[in-house]
């Protein structure tokens, strides 16, 4: 459940439900981030409001005790789209800004809020730490011929140590989730996306991202073991091939 980062996962998640026989359903809502601990999407007004309400009430009606909710979503600040870069001085001012600690206080907030009606209903709920952004846009610079654009001066890696001081805040903010639910799950994908103490767009098989932030069909290969191995070492399954007992539910809306 999430916006177009749980759609990203679709790959790994197809693969989840052939190997294993879960019932894995998505649902995505693109913009909507759910629980991104960045911005409220719940108050009146925002259009993304309806669309989670309806998400929700989806996973009340058929969802059973026992299955889990996994929501992901982009859980970091973009260095910039496609089409240009947000300036240094802007992003540090969306960091220090009161305006911009209130709405993340409220994201946190939003994001207890929903948790909490997950957790009773009796359902697992996981959430994934943020995963590597991007100062150019894969799609737009992995051409030789593309490598002058202005776009693509940034270049397709950045250090480990830049990412964890860029998503602190989030990764706070995934702490104080965890304090106030111990059994929330929180899977962190960096490990596997980023091994060493460079993250790059792409490995020597092929590109990890589609974009600055979007997940590749190739991310979605690389990441599948250890999703795995997450899973089962929370008993949300055992075996190779035999299902759980309650089958991962979410729902697919448009995107």
């Amino acid at each position: 459940m999430g916006d177009s980062h749980a759609g990203a996962y679709k790959a790994m998640l197809t693969h989840l439900a052939d190997e294993t026989g879960l019932n894995v359903k998505l649902l995505t809502r693109g913009g909507c981030g759910v629980a991104n601990l960045l911005s409220p999407m719940m108050k009146e007004g925002n259009p993304c409001k309806a669309a989670i309400s309806q998400q929700l009430e989806l996973i009340r009606q058929q969802a059973k005790p026992g299955d889990a909710v996994f929501l992901a979503s982009l859980r970091s600040y973009r260095f910039g789209d496609q089409w240009a870069q947000i300036p240094a001085d802007k992003l540090k001012l969306i960091r220090t800004h009161p305006g911009w600690v209130k709405l993340r206080a409220e994201a946190l907030q939003e994001a207890i809020d929903l948790i909490g009606q997950l957790r009773s209903l009796g359902l697992n709920v996981i959430m994934d730490s943020p995963k590597p952004v991007f100062k150019a846009p894969n799609l737009r610079c992995s051409d030789w011929f593309n490598r002058a654009n202005p776009i693509c001066l940034p270049g397709l890696k950045i250090s480990r140590q830049e990412l964890f001081e860029h998503q602190q805040l989030s990764r706070r903010a995934l702490k104080k989730l965890q304090q106030h639910y111990p059994d929330l799950l929180v899977w962190d994908p960096l490990p596997v996306l980023c091994p060493g103490e460079e993250c790059q767009a792409n490995d020597d098989e092929g590109p990890l991202f589609m974009d600055g932030d979007h997940l590749s069909a190739h991310g979605n290969v690389r990441l599948y073991p250890d999703f795995v191995r997450f899973l089962e070492s929370h008993g949300l399954f055992s075996g190779q091939d035999a299902p759980v007992e309650h089958s991962a539910k979410a729902v697919k809306t448009n995107d």
